[in-house]
């Protein structure tokens, strides 16, 4: 149905139609709505007051009032809407890549840690009201009796159940108060519970049950994504391949293979078994490999990739990459190496409450 002109609460004369749309924002933006014990309900605008929660996110909740009290100019508005109250709501959509993410993220944890910033074109995310989340692939691994990681898809040291025995995933938001979540025995807490709803040999296809979070209170500002990933039944953290890494390469003489170590401490697992031929191999992609040979140079930082075939110790492996220049001598350069098989990415919507009109009312609970 279209109108011409203002919507209205009846769009036509002595017609039952009753625009629910024009309604809801009518009452949430107004501010004479009754905020008694006896009312229908608060008054968003003006029962807001922030408090801060940690250095990452700060919520509004809704303090009391006195009975009668219709309106508390000592509380302050929802960040930004000024005085007019609350005319819509506006979409930010986000997309999160481990390749990007902190380098303090505790992977061994399950964590991955990004600034909101530097993706949202400098800005935080605002008044938040709503998260919703897409599918995405999540690498495979396995879990051994040491808690640590084995690279997928193969065997772990122990015998033990697969990973996703359970066919579910969790991702709790850290920084959030404790209220602001779903909650679970023993005090564990989550916001979106996964499916696993495809197996394969490196990845995993994770899909929601229920794709959208409504926060019960305004967020006012969230500054940073923390995502921990969690395995059922006791919620276990899941931990994380790193998926860029520094390698030491060495230049071989004409005719043979390449060969690196990775730097930091990174052990070799993340690609797979030691001193094991890999069947298929394993991608990966090189850049920043400054030797004194251009043509050398060319065939590492090749923007197609190449492979990581087969790992001939604890502390070297080999790539499919033969040096075919003629002008090199054996040395070594150092380079970032991306391994695609652990990464992870998804993108993520949030709705926030804003001081100026949009097309649409959204998101409500009726």
């Amino acid at each position: 149905m279209s109108y011409v002109g203002p919507r209205r609460l009846f769009p036509r004369d002595g017609a039952n139609a009753y625009d629910t749309h024009e309604f809801l924002k009518r009452q949430i933006g107004s501010p004479d709505r009754d905020t008694s014990a006896s009312g229908s309900g608060t008054n968003v605008n003006q029962s807001l007051a922030p408090i801060g929660m940690g250095d990452n996110f700060t919520y509004a909740p809704n303090p009391p009032q006195s009975q009668g009290q219709g309106s508390t100019s000592a509380n302050p508005s929802p960040t930004g809407l000024g005085s007019t109250g609350i005319t819509g709501f506006a979409d930010t959509i986000l997309y999160f890549d481990s390749i990007y993410a902190n380098t303090n993220s505790m992977t061994n944890l399950g964590q991955l840690i990004w600034n909101i910033g530097p993706i949202n074109s400098g800005s935080d995310i605002t008044n938040c009201v709503e998260i919703k989340i897409e599918p995405f692939w999540f690498p495979n691994s396995y879990l051994n009796n040491g808690g640590n990681g084995v690279a997928p898809p193969y065997t772990p040291s122990q015998p033990s159940p697969a990973q996703f025995y359970f066919r579910r995933v969790f991702m709790l938001i850290q920084g959030l108060p404790s209220r602001q979540s779903a909650q679970a025995s023993e005090g564990k807490k989550y916001h979106f519970e996964f499916y696993v709803a495809d197996v394969n040999g490196y990845a995993s296809l994770l899909v929601p049950l229920n794709d959208t979070y409504y926060f019960q209170s305004i967020v006012q500002s969230i500054t940073q994504m923390q995502a921990q990933f969690l395995l059922p039944p006791y919620f276990t953290p899941i931990p994380l391949y790193d998926d860029v890494i520094t390698v030491t390469i060495q230049i071989p003489n004409n005719g043979q293979n390449f060969t690196f170590q990775t730097q930091g401490g990174v052990p070799l697992t993340i690609f797979g078994p030691i001193a094991t031929v890999y069947n298929p191999p394993v991608a990966v992609y090189i850049t920043g490999a400054n030797s004194p040979w251009a043509d050398v140079n060319a065939l590492l930082n090749n923007p197609l990739g190449t492979f990581v075939t087969q790992t001939t110790s604890f502390i070297t492996a080999e790539l499919s990459l033969i040096n075919t220049t003629t002008d090199s001598i054996f040395s070594t350069v150092t380079a970032t190496m991306l391994i695609p098989q652990n990464r992870i990415a998804f993108s993520m919507r949030f709705t926030s409450v804003v001081g100026q009109p949009t097309n649409y009312l959204y998101p409500c609970h009726i």
